[in-house]
């Protein structure tokens, strides 16, 4: 049987949407599933996100870097981030940007002279951090005492930020 110009093969259909799927998945948005308790109660251990890839910036597929940044993350967005100390995803809230000041007494850490987490089972010894280097954030989990965060690794390069949370 001929096939006629008005016809489509499901290959022509397939093919094309497969194509657009993969370029939305690669450069637009991700799917992470939450597996710790680091941001409860804001977000539920097993929750299933959506992220932005696009809010801060356009990366390149298997890129560590940005090819273009138009944006760069707010006090209080939640954001997917390629852990500095062992290269896991995570999710965290910036909690301070380059030039905010940052100091951790015990298990309080002050953003710009403002008490924002106070984590009593927190035992690190006291440190004072000046600013927060340009490039650089600061990121907390909600629940300090499940969160492994920049009061532990310090502070996040902006090329290790994958995206904006924007569903949860």
């Amino acid at each position: 049987m001929k096939q006629t110009d008005d016809e489509f093969s499901p290959v022509q259909v397939f093919l094309p949407a497969v194509l657009v799927l993969l370029l939305l998945r690669g450069f637009a948005f991700e799917i992470v599933r939450v597996e710790g308790r680091s941001m409860e109660p804001e977000i539920a251990a097993g929750a299933t996100l959506l992220v932005n890839r696009l809010a801060y910036g356009l990366r390149l597929p298997f890129q560590d870097r940005y090819a273009f940044a138009w944006g760069a993350p707010e006090r209080g967005d939640i954001v997917v981030l390629q852990s500095p100390r062992d290269g896991a995803i995570v999710v965290k809230r910036i909690f301070a940007r380059a030039g905010d000041s940052v100091d951790t007494v015990g298990g309080t850490v002050w953003i710009r002279d403002t008490p924002v987490v106070t984590d009593v089972s927190a035992t690190e010894q006291i440190r004072s951090v000046s600013a927060v280097p340009s490039g650089y954030f600061f990121v907390l989990g909600d629940n300090p005492p499940e969160s492994v965060d920049s009061r532990h690794y310090g502070f996040v390069e902006f090329d290790d930020i994958r995206g904006r949370v924007v569903r949860f």
